[in-house]
Order: structure tokens, then C-alpha cells, then sequence
């Protein structure tokens, strides 16, 4: 049985045109994240292919101030102070004020809220935002100040907020039954493995999470159009790392899934770099991981390309056995049954002799490649 990459897309960076045409939606993703008035096009895609995973977005951290919601919030005091008594919300999107994660009458509130649109629109689960918080400074980044706990009256702790959270995901789940729980997120592969590792893994295996978003997962972008950068090789290469480890220790259990995403748009990426070959570059490095076809391959801004629908419809085979970094370069490879990936995670280009004839995408003979800096090459085994 070959491996698959599957295709995603978040709804929020689409164009109110894509979000509304299922066809075109349905023939480009394997899951769709929407927001609840996106609800329509979801009946429409399960109409079309009711294989299609469709997730209902939530930030589960804050009660925006313009939903109906927000005066309930405030009046049964659901929204966070800091030790002033001051409403605790975003300084980025300050429509945002911060939920209290740790109140049970808050979790009901969002059972309901989910189960509403799950029956209303046949939403197959909920991609839950800001979900994943192990301490003060995860929970509150961006934020006017940080909370007291309503609970003690004292500032937050770090283990109240991962205890929280913790409790938080399994009542929710619990309560959602067989609808898929997907969080976000653990950023990328360096902060997995930094000091608050252990952290991570209480997360993962102490809730009944179904999976979770890497938002970050091989280059950093920019909300704020000034283009985005590249990971240094040690940063890159721990997130490949941190592919392993997931495929290991969190995709061995039956129906988890693992969402890498990547920001490929223009104006979020290197000004020297295009979406295609940020794209091909995120691809290729996440290849060099997987083990299962229970990842879902989000990349922001280049999904519906032609160019890259191209790369999800390779037959991969199965992978013949780890990563590797080929003699003399800082090239890292991968060989599977029926194709054979390298990328190039440097500044500087390398010569790579391969180590027999293969084929390009674009149906070129090749027996070596000159593998340019941030690049992704995906080649296919010669026809026997």
C-alpha cells in the first residue's frame, strides 16, 4: 500500500469566491476548515464527496466583541481580568478578549456551540484554534496583560493553565463524541523540542485529541505583508525530526491525524522565493518524515495551484527507509519504492550524482542535479 500526503486548506485564506465554490473546493482538498457561515458550502461539499473532512473553525481562547456571545460572556463572567480588573484581550486583533479556559460553564457553552453547527451543517468536527497552551506564555502571547485566575485569585501559573487545558480538551471531546477534535497548535519542530518538551507530550497523550496543527512547520511567515524567512538548517532539520517523532509516537494510534501548514502566499514568504517553490519545498521536506498516510499537507496560498495539485497526485510507494544527508553536502534525501526526494535547507547550491537515472516531474532524464538553495526536488523511478 502506497503512502499519501493529503490536501488541506484553512477557509480564512481563501477568497469569498473559492470559499463558496464546493466544486472547486472538492476536487482541490481532502479537508476543509470553515468558518459556521460557511456552513451552506459545507452541505454542498459532502453532496459533491462526503469523504471530504469539513471542520468547524473556533478560537477557543477569546469571545470576539461584535458575536452576540460577548454579553453573555461578560456577564457571567467567562472573559478574563488581570490584576487590575481589567478585560484581558488581544493587542494584535483586539476585537479578541481572552476566555477562561478553566471554566466549566465556558466548556458547555462551547459543547453547545459545536454540537448546534455540527447538526445544522454536518461539520465532521472543529479545528480548534489556540488550543494547545502549556503555559503563561503560550496561553497570553500578544495580550494586554497577563490574567488572574478567577479560581485563586492570583496571577495564572503555567501548570494551571496546562492543567486547564488538559481538562478543557477531554471534556469537550467527551462531550463531541465521535466528531473530530483537530487543535492548533505546536508551532514547529524547535519548540517541540525545546525545555517545555515534556509539556508537549502530556498534551498528546494525556487528551483525547484526534490531532493537531504545526502552523509553522518549516518557514516562518508574516501577517503583516513584509515577506517571511527560512529556518536555519538546525531549525529546519529539527522539524523533520519532530515529523518522525509524530509519525512514532502520535500517528501510531488509529484515526490521528497531524496537519503541517506552511505559508506560501507572496507576500509572506522570502521576496527572492515563489509560492511554487516555497510549496515544492515544504512538500518535499515533510517526505522526508512521514510514515503514514494520516497527514494532511496545508499550504497557504499555494494549495489550488495547478503546479502543486500536480505534487499530491504522486504515487509515492513506501518509503525504503530513513532520511539522510548525502556525502559532502548539506542535501538531505529520502528513498521510497517509486520516488526519491532531496532538499536543500542552505543558502548555498550543491552538485548532487545520484545514484541512478531517474525522471523529473517534467519528464527530464537525469542522473544528477544541481539542488539550488531552500528547495525541494522530487524525482521518479525510471519505468522498467
Amino acid at each position: 500500500m502506497s503512502l499519501q500526503v493529503f490536501r488541506a486548506r484553512t477557509s480564512g485564506k481563501l477568497t469569498y469566491q473559492q470559499r463558496k465554490n464546493a466544486t472547486t473546493l472538492t476536487e482541490n482538498l481532502d479537508m476543509y476548515i470553515a468558518w459556521y457561515y460557511d456552513g451552506d458550502t459545507v452541505k454542498k461539499i459532502h453532496d459533491i464527496h462526503p469523504d471530504v473532512k469539513c471542520l468547524l473553525y473556533r478560537n477557543m481562547r477569546a469571545i470576539y466583541s461584535y458575536t452576540p456571545e460577548f454579553q453573555t460572556a461578560l456577564d457571567k463572567g467567562w472573559i478574563l481580568k488581570d490584576s487590575s480588573g481589567n478585560l484581558v484581550r488581544s493587542t494584535i486583533w483586539q476585537v479578541n478578549y481572552m476566555a477562561d479556559i478553566g471554566n466549566k460553564e465556558y466548556w458547555d457553552f462551547i459543547v453547545e456551540w459545536l454540537n448546534n453547527y455540527f447538526d445544522q451543517y454536518g461539520f465532521d468536527g472543529v479545528f480548534a484554534d489556540n488550543c494547545l497552551k502549556i503555559s503563561i506564555y503560550s496561553a497570553w502571547w500578544g495580550c494586554t496583560a497577563y490574567p488572574v485566575n478567577p479560581r485563586t485569585g492570583q496571577l495564572y501559573t503555567s501548570d494551571e493553565v496546562l492543567n486547564d487545558q488538559v481538562s478543557f480538551l477531554n471534556y469537550v471531546k467527551e462531550r463531541i463524541g465521535s466528531k473530530l477534535w483537530i487543535s492548533n497548535g505546536i508551532f514547529r519542530g524547535v519548540d517541540f523540542f525545546a525545555k517545555t518538551h515534556d509539556r508537549y507530550i502530556r498534551l498528546l497523550t494525556e487528551t483525547s485529541i484526534d490531532g493537531f496543527m504545526s502552523e509553522g512547520i518549516f518557514n516562518s511567515g508574516s501577517d503583516t505583508g513584509t515577506g517571511g524567512s527560512f529556518y536555519s538548517e538546525d531549525k529546519w532539520k529539527k522539524s523533520v525530526d519532530f515529523v518522525v517523532w509524530i509519525q512514532d509516537n502520535f500517528l501510531n494510534q488509529s484515526g490521528k491525524i497531524f496537519l503541517p501548514h506552511s505559508r506560501c502566499k507572496v507576500d509572506q514568504i522570502p521576496v527572492d522565493c515563489t509560492s511554487e517553490q516555497m510549496a515544492t519545498f515544504v512538500f518535499s521536506s515533510l517526505l522526508l518524515g512521514i510514515k503514514k498516510s494520516q497527514n494532511y499537507l496545508s499550504l497557504d496560498g499555494a494549495i489550488l495551484l495547478d503546479e502543486i495539485q500536480k505534487l499530491y497526485r504522486i504515487d509515492l510507494g513506501v518509503p525504503k527507509g530513513d532520511y539522510y544527508a548525502i556525502e559532502g553536502t548539506h542535501v538531505y534525501a529520502r528513498d521510497f519504492t517509486k520516488i526519491k526526494v532531496l532538499v536543500n535547507p542552505t543558502d548555498q547550491t550543491y552538485l548532487v550524482y545520484l545514484d541512478e537515472d531517474y525522471e523529473t516531474l517534467e519528464g527530464q532524464i537525469v542522473s544528477s542535479v544541481n539542488v539550488e538553495p531552500h528547495t525541494g526536488v522530487v524525482f521518479q523511478m525510471m519505468q522498467s
